[in-house]
Formats: C-alpha cells, sequence, structure tokens
C-alpha cells in the first residue's frame, strides 16, 4: 500500500515538465499469436445455401404463376366481355361473367377481375360519347366553347351517376375502371371540341348568307317600288349593303364571290335597270378590287333587256286582259275612240298598242254566242282525237313559250276544259316532254314563262310531282331539283306555283343548304334532315317544338301605310296560309340542325318576302305583280283604292284567296261572303290608276274625301264588280 509520501512523490511528478516523447518511448506493442485460426463448420454453410437456393427457387414459381394468370386473363377475359350485349356488359358483375368462363376457370384470377372492369370503363366512356353526339345533334349550339365543355362533362356525368345507382357494386378494381374510362377522354374532349367549332362556323356563315340575302332583297325591293332616282341616292342604298357584307366577310372566297353574285342577281330580279347593275359592279368586294373585275356588268345586259321585254310582254298581256273584259261592241268603240282622241300620249300610244287587237276582238264579240256552240259541235268530231288534241295542246304551249298570243290560252281549268282538249289530265300529259327538254336545256327564261300562266303551272306542278317525290327521298341532285332549286333562288315568289304546296318547303331549305355549304354537303345535311322527318316520333317532336313556339312579327310592304317601308304585323293578324307557311318551313330548317328560333327566323324572313298588304289584306306577290304590271306610280294607290271600296273603307273582313289558277278577293258584307276575281281586281286598279291620272290637282293628301268619293261612284258602279 503506497505512503502518503509516495503518493505526494507521485503526484509532484504527474505535474512536473516532463522530458519529450517519454510517453511514446514506453509504448510497446500488443504481442499477437499469428498462427492462431478459427475452427471450420461446412455442414452449416451447406445448410445456408440449401435454404437459399430452395426460396430462389419457391419465388420464381410464385412469380412463373402469376405471370400465367396475367397472360392468360389479358387473352381470354376480353373474349368473353366482348360476346355480351350492350346490356349485359352495364348490368352483369365480375363474378357472373367470370362464372361463364369454362375450361379457362377465371373466377379466381384476380387480374381478369381488373382487365374486365377496365373494359368496361372503355365501353361506358365509348357508348356515352357516341349518345353524346347524337344529343347534341338536336339541341341549340353552345354560345362557347367553355358551355360545350360544361354541358359534355355534365352529360358524361349524369350518365356514370345514373348507371352507378343502378348497378352499385360492379365495379371491383376502381383503379382499372377509371383508367378504362379516362383512356379515351381526351380523343372524345378534342373531337367534341372540333364538332363545336364545325357547327359554330357553319352557323355564322348561314346566318351571315340568310342576313345578307334579306339585306339585298329589301334593298332590291326599294328600287322597285322607288322610281327616278338619282346615282347619288342609288349608291347610298348599295353602300350601305356593301359596307355590311364586307365588314362580316369570312375567309372562304367561293362563299364571298357567291354572295356578290347572288347581290347582283337579286338586284336584276327586282330592278331590271343596267344603271343599278352597273353601279353596285363599281363598288370594292372581298379582295379588295372592284366587283365588276370577277362579276362584269356588261354580262347582265342581256338579262336587263330579257328582264325588260319580260315587262314590255307583260304589258301586251295587260293590253290583252283590258280587251277581253270588255262585253259588247259599244263599250270597247267608245273606249278605243276615246283613247285616239285624247290629247294625253300615253293614252295615244296605248291606242297605238290596240290597233293590232282591236279589229280581231271586236269581230269575236260580234259572234253570237249560238253560232260560237255550233262551231264547237262542228268539231268535236276532230277534237275526239287523241292525236289532234294532243297537237292541239303543245302548240298552245309552245305559243306561250314564244309569248305569241294568237290563240287562245285559257287562264282556268274551266275555260280548258271548255276547249274539249281533254281537260288538266291530257294539258299535262303534253306538258311533261317539254318541260324535260326545257330542263335538259336549262332554259330558265321559257320555265319562267310557262309558270307564270296559272293553268300551265298546274302543269309543272304535275312534272315535278313526276319526279320530286323519288328524287327528294333519295336526297340525290337530279335535273328535277336543280330546276326546282333555281326557281326557289330566281325568285322564291313563284316556287309554290310551280312545284306545288306539298314541295315548296323542302325546295326552298334545300336552297338555303345548298347555297351555303354546297352542293354535296348541303345534300347530305338535306339527307339526314329528311332521316329525322322520316321517323314518326321525331317529326312529331319537331313539329310541336316548333309549333309551341312564338313566331314573331312579319314586316312586310303595305300599301296603306307607305308603299316604301316595311310594316310591322303581330302574328295574331296574319292569315292562317302565312303562318302554314312559316311554320313547314321552320320545321325543315329545325330538321337540318338549325335551332329552333334561328329556324323561325329563317322561316319568317322568306315568308315575309312572298307578301305585299294592304291594311292587313295580305297578297301574294306574285298576284301583285300580276294586278301593278310595273305600271305608273300612282297603281299602288289605284289598288289601296280598290281594296277599300271592295271592303266598304275596311269594315268587311277580307281575305285573299290564291291557289295557283283560282285567285279571288274573299269579302264577307254582313254575314254574306262576296268573291272578287283577280280579272275584276285588275280592271277596277287599271280604272283607278287612269282616274288619277285624268284628275291631278285632286290630290290624296290635300282632299281624300273628294278623291275617294269620286273613285267610289265611278269605280263601284263600273263593270269590274259584281254583287
Amino acid at each position: 500500500m503506497p505512503s502518503n509520501v509516495s503518493q505526494a512523490i507521485g503526484t509532484a511528478q504527474q505535474f512536473m515538465q516532463q522530458p519529450k516523447n517519454v510517453y511514446e518511448k514506453k509504448l510497446l506493442g500488443v504481442q499477437q499469436n499469428w498462427n492462431v485460426t478459427a475452427e471450420q463448420d461446412g455442414s452449416r454453410s451447406r445448410i445456408g445455401k440449401t435454404l437459399e437456393a430452395l426460396g430462389v427457387s419457391i419465388g420464381q414459381n410464385d412469380l412463373e404463376r402469376e405471370k400465367q394468370q396475367y397472360e392468360i386473363a389479358q387473352t381470354i377475359a376480353p373474349q368473353f366481355f366482348d360476346k355480351l350485349t350492350n346490356e349485359q356488359k352495364r348490368k352483369l358483375t365480375n363474378a357472373e361473367i367470370l362464372a361463364n368462363t369454362g375450361e379457362y376457370n377465371l373466377s379466381d384470377n384476380r387480374y381478369a377481375v381488373g382487365v374486365l372492369d377496365k373494359l368496361r370503363g372503355e365501353h361506358l366512356s365509348n357508348q356515352w360519347n357516341q349518345e353524346y353526339t347524337m344529343y347534341s345533334m338536336n339541341q341549340p349550339l353552345a354560345n362557347s366553347l367553355e358551355e360545350e365543355h360544361q354541358r359534355y362533362e355534365q352529360f358524361m356525368n349524369g350518365k356514370f351517376d345514373e348507371w352507378q345507382d343502378l348497378n352499385n357494386g360492379t365495379i371491383s378494381n376502381q383503379y382499372a375502371f377509371f383508367n378504362g374510362y379516362y383512356d379515351k377522354q381526351a380523343e372524345h374532349v378534342v373531337a367534341v371540341s372540333q364538332s363545336y367549332l364545325d357547327n359554330k362556323e357553319r352557323q355564322v356563315q348561314q346566318d351571315r348568307v340568310t342576313t345578307i340575302h334579306s339585306k339585298a332583297v329589301d334593298v332590291g325591293r326599294f328600287f322597285q317600288y322607288s322610281k327616278d332616282l338619282t346615282d347619288e341616292q342609288i349608291d347610298a342604298k348599295l353602300m350601305e349593303l356593301q359596307t355590311y357584307v364586307n365588314i362580316t366577310q369570312g375567309k372562304n372566297p367561293e362563299i364571298e364571290f357567291n354572295i356578290n353574285k347572288d347581290i347582283m342577281e337579286t338586284l336584276l330580279e327586282h330592278s331590271a335597270d343596267q344603271r343599278i347593275i352597273d353601279r353596285y359592279g363599281e363598288f370594292t368586294d372581298y379582295r379588295g378590287r372592284p366587283i365588276k373585275e370577277t362579276l362584269n356588268p356588261v354580262d347582265y345586259r342581256d338579262r336587263v333587256v330579257a328582264k325588260g321585254q319580260q315587262i314590255a310582254n307583260q304589258q301586251a298581256l295587260q293590253d290583252q286582259k283590258e280587251l277581253d273584259a270588255f262585253t259588247s261592241v259599244g263599250a270597247l268603240d267608245a273606249e278605243y275612240t276615246r283613247l285616239q282622241n285624247s290629247d294625253k300620249l300615253e293614252d295615244k300610244e296605248k291606242a297605238r298598242r290596240w290597233s293590232t287587237k282591236y279589229y280581231q276582238r271586236r269581230k269575236e264579240l260580234e259572234i253570237e254566242e249560238k253560232q260560237r256552240q255550233a262551231r264547237m259541235l262542228k268539231e268535236q268530231t276532230v277534237r275526239g282525237t287523241e292525236e289532234w288534241r294532243t297537237g292541239q295542246l303543245t302548240q298552245m304551249i309552245r305559243n306561250t313559250l314564244k309569248e305569241d298570243w294568237a290563240g287562245v290560252i285559257p287562264q282556268t281549268e274551266k275555260e280548258l276544259d271548255a276547249m274539249g282538249l281533254g281537260g288538266l289530265v291530257a294539258l299535262n300529259q303534253a306538258m311533261l316532254p317539254i318541260l324535260d327538254e326545257l330542263a335538259q336545256a336549262g332554259d330558265d327564261a321559257g320555265l319562267a314563262r310557262l309558270a307564270k300562266q296559272p293553268i300551265m303551272a298546274k302543269g309543272m306542278q304535275a312534272y315535278f310531282k313526276n319526279h320530286l317525290d323519288i328524287d327528294l327521298t333519295r336526297g340525290v341532285m337530279s335535273p328535277a331539283i336543280e330546276l326546282a332549286l333555281k326557281y326557289a333562288g330566281r325568285d322564291g315568289n313563284y316556287i309554290k306555283q310551280v312545284v306545288g304546296e306539298q314541295y315548296a318547303p323542302d325546295v326552298t331549305a334545300l336552297k338555303l343548304l345548298v347555297d351555303t355549304n354546297g352542293v354535296e354537303q348541303g345534300m347530305q345535311i338535306y339527307r339526314e334532315g329528311r332521316q329525322r322527318l322520316d321517323n314518326t316520333d321525331e317529326k312529331k317532336r319537331i313539329t310541336d317544338e316548333i309549333k309551341l313556339s312564338p313566331k314573331g312579327d312579319i314586316q312586310v310592304y303595305d300599301l296603306y301605310w307607305d308603299a316604301e317601308t316595311p310594316y310591322t304585323y303581330s302574328p295574331e293578324k296574319l292569315p292562317p296560309d302565312m303562318i302554314k307557311d312559316t311554320e313547314e318551313l321552320a320545321i325543315r330548317y329545325r330538321a337540318f340542325g338549325f335551332s329552333t328560333e334561328q329556324s323561325l327566323e329563317m322561316a319568317r324572313i322568306a315568308t315575309q318576302q312572298k307578301y305585299v298588304a294592304v291594311n292587313g289584306v295580305f297578297i301574294p306577290t306574285i298576284d301583285y305583280q300580276k294586278i301593278v304590271n310595273m305600271n305608273t306610280p300612282r297603281t299602288n294607290e289605284a289598288l289601296e283604292y280598290a281594296i277599300r271600296v271592295f271592303t266598304n273603307d275596311y269594315v268587311s273582313p277580307a281575305r285573299w284567296f290564291s291557289n295557283g289558277s283560282d285567285v279571288y278577293l274573299s269579302v264577307t258584307e254582313n254575314g254574306t261572303p262576296k268573291s272578287y276575281s283577280l280579272k275584276q281586281i285588275i280592271n277596277q286598279v287599271d280604272y283607278s290608276t287612269q282616274w288619277f291620272k285624268d284628275h291631278p290637282s285632286e290630290d290624296n293628301n290635300s282632299n281624300s274625301d273628294v278623291t275617294y268619293d269620286s273613285v267610289v261612284d265611278e269605280v263601284l258602279y263600273s263593270d269590274g264588280r259584281t254583287d
């Protein structure tokens, strides 16, 4: 045991300064025996390696089995799924489907469950996407692409919720199901977007073409009813129209060219004035170049001349009608003498025109009814031969084409029957080969001349009925359809008289489709629309939708208010024929993919262009043109006074009736119906027009009572009216 001293010394030495490396020198290495080794035991190592190999073998076997199960599921499960009906694919559970896999026994194959869920998701997504495509075709076009996406998403979500409510628990693998459900979602959304953009572009173009055509018709009708316009006034009206065209122009040069061409055609049809055609040619088109560079006004001169000739021919017809209205030689002689001795140039000109027909008409009036009957009996045996009848009818048609009025041209079926030529049936048979000939030759002018003769129009309707029944059902362009479209574009007022009431809505609607989309696509849209209308349930749905929708006001030129400014009428004041025409046309537009609002608007515009009103008495434009016949500026005023006289100052209800051959004004006086034929009305208008010329000092605006009473005294009791 150390002493206190030794401890003190040791402690002192510890804190004393020591020589360098004193500790290093004292350190000694560890002594080892390098020949010693651990004892080896080989049995443990072998056991470890054996267990390791066994584990690997078991793992590889499980992996191979899983791989085999996966491949079987991928190959066999789709085959069984494809064999299922659509209803089974929606309703059967995975267990029910796998229970019928036979020798493959996929009931315990978890991969097969995932494959079925993925396939089910793909199937439902594709099916609902197809259903949306059909659903969207019958819905109004969305206002924006975002709105269309929202509608698509809501539709798909609604279908999914509906399916899940009815088939809860059908999905086993949510991940696999939605992986299949959303697999083609991006493609579907792109397709929906592209379809929307295509339809939106088509709608914009259709709306624009319809609006521009409507504006062009308004401008053309303005020129038709306005006389002695200056170049500045013409340019101002045309500038308003062409500015709208250029501001709204699209990217398709063909459509822009067709728009300018349609305007040129419309101006020609309504004005027949080369000056207006020339002035329009100076305006700038979609290329920033004058329109006359692509639509040369010079090329229209022949047609302007032809239109002017048509007006002249109408004057000849009017003269003949006036001569035919005389029932006695004394009255005819008195009027002819008055015209010859008149100081007015227009009377002398009329006497000159009458001179070639006066003596013929006078001779006709001198022939007694008994002699006419004897002649008819004498010729009856000759008329009995079909060959002779056909020859006479053919000559009558040829004379109408040449506007040769030397022979008798019947105006009604009654007059035709009186000629003993076999009636309307024989006329139709004689007309068919001639119409085929004109259609193949593209003779629009000849067809127009026939269409304006009521009895000939009946024959044309028979021709179109013989062709359009088949051609429109097939939905393929044919000579008959092409000819009908020419009438719809040339003068829409005649389309019902030419093709018949049954086909007029289809032809009018098809004209818009072809003009907007081209022949091929337009016919395709028409075929699809016809298929919808051929489906009884779909047609009823569309018809009810149109009939129950508000029709909107109609604007027509009313001679009572202002012949140069359209007057607005509410649907309640329109005759049934106008409402029916509007609804029938709107039904076609709706079936062709337009919205309800667009369909009614386009039908309204098309209908209102076919009428002129006289204080609520709506006269078809075709009949109006026969009455006024491009006559003096006071003819409109004369027509208004004639209608006023017939309706007892508009007290008696009146309605215009026209079916192509029978045309008259029906007036109900104290509960008693009275009828005034078109010939009577024309006579009254001509008489009133002449009266206004003979009494220029009695201006309607300065002393309307005196003027009106004077017209009543002389018109009411003239030869035109029957009580």
